[in-house]
């Protein structure tokens, strides 16, 4: 996904987590948090095709980390969180070429809170966001500036993304370090999974033109996630 969609779906999620924070009355709290994990990515076609162009092929799942925010207003659970995986470079043709696979998501979140009991909450999320990956093949012989400027055609990168729906359920506990009569702050664990779904896949481009007859690919798939950040607020549940 472009990095200008990605900055629009973050900045619209930090504006609605900062908003929620403000609020005043009711149960309202606030939290934030890094992410490691696992996602499948729908790349079958995309390995075919390298296949038979006598390039490595990609393993999946793939570990993902990334990251992300929410906050929590009575029930209602409302912000939102990005994840990607780190890029893979492999040999290929012979230790001749390097060909490297590198992607992620983001998404908008919005959700109920089921089950609360004091720091801990159970609540299942919609999201919809954005997903891009890249594919690089490169010739490794490349040693001088010079060689470049007189054979420049010694590699190429292809881009594609798409929009992204996801269903899931997340759930985490909130370690008070500062605990009041009715707030309270402190570190946080919790766990995320579900299942997104690849709505829709622009054309691959390479260097901004359109490509053909390229493969279907995206984030299709299960994933999970293990978080580890920070939060607080009032909470009027505080048993």
């Amino acid at each position: 996904m472009r990095k200008k969609q990605m900055s629009l779906i973050f900045l619209f999620i930090f504006i609605s987590v900062l908003n929620l924070s403000a609020m005043e009355t009711g149960d309202h709290a606030g939290i934030g948090f890094f992410s490691i994990g696992k996602s499948r990515m729908d790349i079958a076609a995309l390995n075919e095709m390298l296949k038979k162009a006598n390039y490595p092929e990609f393993k999946n799942p793939d570990v993902t980390f990334g990251g992300g925010g929410y906050g929590f207003v009575n029930k209602l659970v409302i912000g939102g969180s990005g994840f990607g995986f780190l890029k893979k470079t492999m040999a290929a043709r012979s230790d001749s070429f390097t060909v490297s696979l590198e992607g992620g998501y983001g998404v908008f979140q919005f959700g109920y809170v089921l089950f609360s009991r004091k720091y801990f909450k159970l609540y299942p999320l919609i999201g919809i966001g954005g997903w891009g990956m890249a594919l690089e093949v490169y010739e490794k012989d490349v040693s001088t500036f010079e060689k470049v400027l007189e054979q420049p055609r010694r590699g190429s990168k292809l881009s594609a993304g798409g929009f992204l729906f996801s269903l899931g359920i997340g759930t985490h506990y909130l370690i008070p370090l500062s605990e009041k009569a009715d707030s309270a702050g402190g570190l946080l664990v919790g766990f995320f999974a579900g299942y997104n779904f690849s709505l829709e896949q622009t054309d691959w481009k390479m260097n901004e033109y359109d490509l053909t007859g390229g493969p279907f690919i995206g984030f299709t798939g299960p994933y999970m996630q293990i978080v580890i950040g920070g939060g607080g607020g009032l909470f009027t549940d505080n048993k």
